[in-house]
């Protein structure tokens, strides 16, 4: 089993705590950027299985509600759901499978999407998730053509969940080369 599928076993309490600030975040995004009259875009980078094993909502799930909602006020939306671990993915589709809103999975690194978010980015109000389990999977250069977009007036929004003590790992490993 990878850190990704153990890690959806059980929802952790600080998980509730990540995924409860998104759901916070988006409703008063989502309903602000419904006024602008353009469809929505809600992109989930690290979308992982989109439930856990204990039944409680992923993101992906918090994500489609909040969509389902401004849906309901005649606003078009798409929720785009990328998940690199096959397994992951395979449950991902599952539990999105019945949702009743426009819904697009997408397998593989979201890096291999990018150049298709910033082609919907056109046309659409974009929100962009990333959260990945490691701050090595994800570089801030990684997402250049959707913040391109900002260039042509286009709205994007993207909000970026590390988790602080992979970081700390990271830059105490680092400091071991820093400091050499």
């Amino acid at each position: 089993m990878t850190d990704a599928q153990e890690f959806f076993r059980e929802k952790k309490p600080w998980s509730r705590y990540k995924d409860l600030i998104l759901d916070y975040y988006l409703e008063p995004y989502l309903a602000k950027v419904a006024t602008l009259g353009k469809p929505i875009l809600v992109v989930d980078c690290f979308a992982g299985a989109g439930q856990f094993d204990d039944g409680e909502s992923g993101s992906p799930l918090i994500i489609s509600k909040r969509l389902e909602v401004v849906q309901s006020r005649g606003v078009d939306v798409l929720g785009f759901y990328v998940e690199r671990d096959p397994t992951l993915y395979d449950r991902l589709k599952s539990n999105v499978r019945n949702l009743h809103i426009p819904v697009r999975t997408a397998p593989g690194d979201f890096r291999e999407h990018v150049d298709e978010i910033a082609r919907l980015a056109k046309d659409r109000t974009v929100f962009v998730y990333l959260d990945p389990l490691r701050p090595s999977d994800l570089l801030f250069g990684d997402m250049e053509s959707v913040y391109r977009q900002l260039e042509a007036g286009r709205s994007i929004e993207v909000l970026i969940n590390f988790m602080s003590t992979g970081f700390l790992r990271a830059a105490l490993g680092l400091s071991d080369h820093i400091f050499v």
